[in-house]
């Protein structure tokens, strides 16, 4: 049995759920508190992180998904599509932030503090904090995604109607949405709890990300290639590109300094400011998309072989890519373990096997749900309801542990 038959999805990419495997993965490395693995991450040596790989995903399986939907059903049944997929995302962030202060509190009751902003109101105003988390108001720290999803879906059924009309129209407001806070940055959705503050992610720059994912799958959906023909000079050009941004941040890494620096070069490179300019994350700045959109003119000859034969890797790839099929149910599980995996090695930067050894435990971790899930939905079949202990007992035992091409 493969990988497509089990998450009940006719047809799906299953390299498109490798890719979002991996970027949990990555979120949840990058965000251990002093994690040594995350100088081996995606932003160690990219402008951007798994964050944008991630919502550009989204965005992509929300263009084939309500694409589809809206050739064969029509506007009002991709609306209440989207409808659902809202209430199923806000269903998620409640739960998060239940699942968060369950794992923050017992840390926070022995003195344990990690170092983020308004992470432990619901400790000094308890009500307050859970009525701002009810309506998406509060936020804090890891929580900061799933707004930005409901945000992005509630507006899709909208952007698909006219994308399957003048792609060009969808794509030019896009643009310009995304322009207004690159010189506005206090242009976003601010909130009066507990001050006046912005959401982590803001909607109106990262929209952009999310539509440029959702032109590709709906590309796809209509039967055309997801990417148009490039030039070849386009490619070298990128490929220049990507080697300059390399550059610039790994500039201060002393292992990359011996292999190509020069004196002059990095006396150069000295000088530049550190962050640089037009890098920030809540505003999706523009090197940042820059960078990301050059890795995505190159993906055809780099990205998508390198998925591909990942793919062959068959038990490495099942779990990453159970993990992609449930990836909100995985996502609600990993930020509280990123939240005990940070409490637990606080203060232990420098002690890399305990490091390795709870961050290697919440993967296992993360895996384990991802089975679980695709476990559940297994039992379940079309719909019936397990028959059982036996049932699900030797369901378990023959549950497939490879991938086939």
């Amino acid at each position: 049995m493969n990988v497509s038959a089990f998450v009940k999805i006719p047809g799906r990419d299953l390299r498109v759920d490798l890719a979002r495997g991996v970027a949990l993965t990555l979120v949840y490395v990058d965000h251990i508190h002093g994690n040594y693995l995350s100088d081996y991450t995606l932003q160690r040596f990219c402008f951007f992180d798994a964050a944008e790989v991630f919502v550009f995903l989204s965005g992509l399986v929300s263009g084939l998904v309500y694409t589809s939907c809206h050739l064969s059903t029509g506007f009002g049944a991709c609306a209440s599509k989207a409808l659902n997929r809202c209430s199923q995302l806000y269903l998620a962030q409640i739960c998060l932030f239940g699942l968060s202060c369950l794992v923050l509190y017992p840390f926070a009751a022995r003195g344990v503090y990690l170092p983020s902003d308004n992470l432990y109101s619901f400790l000094e105003t308890p009500l307050p904090s859970v009525w701002a988390a009810l309506t998406l108001a509060h936020a804090p720290g890891l929580m900061c995604l799933l707004p930005l999803y409901i945000v992005l879906i509630a507006f899709t059924p909208f952007a698909i109607a006219l994308l399957c009309r003048r792609a060009e129209y969808l794509l030019a407001a896009s643009v310009v949405i995304y322009l207004v806070p690159q010189f506005r940055p206090e242009v976003t959705l601010y909130f009066n709890y507990p001050s006046l503050r912005p959401w982590s992610f803001n909607p109106f720059a990262w929209q952009l990300l999310f539509v440029l994912g959702m032109l590709i799958g709906s590309r796809k959906a209509r039967g055309l290639p997801a990417l148009p023909n490039v030039p070849r000079w386009m490619i070298g050009t990128s490929l220049i590109g990507l080697a300059a941004l390399l550059l610039l941040r790994c500039g201060d890494s002393p292992a990359f300094a011996r292999l190509i620096h020069t004196r002059a070069l990095r006396d150069c490179l000295s000088q530049l400011p550190h962050p640089l300019p037009f890098t920030r994350k809540s505003n999706l700045e523009l090197l940042r998309i820059v960078h990301f959109l050059l890795v995505i003119s190159v993906s055809r000859f780099l990205v998508s072989p390198v998925l591909s034969y990942a793919l062959r890797l068959k038990r490495l790839a099942s779990g990453f890519i159970r993990m992609g099929a449930n990836s909100l149910p995985v996502y609600v599980v990993a930020v509280p373990i990123s939240y005990a995996a940070s409490a637990l090695t606080l203060g232990s930067r420098g002690n890399r096997p305990l490091m390795t050894l709870v961050t290697v435990a919440g993967f296992a971790l993360m895996l384990a749900t991802a089975k679980l899930v695709t476990f559940y939905q297994a039992s379940r079949g079309a719909g019936s309801p397990p028959r059982g202990p036996r049932v699900l007992l030797a369901k378990w035992k023959a549950f497939p542990n490879h991938v086939s091409r």
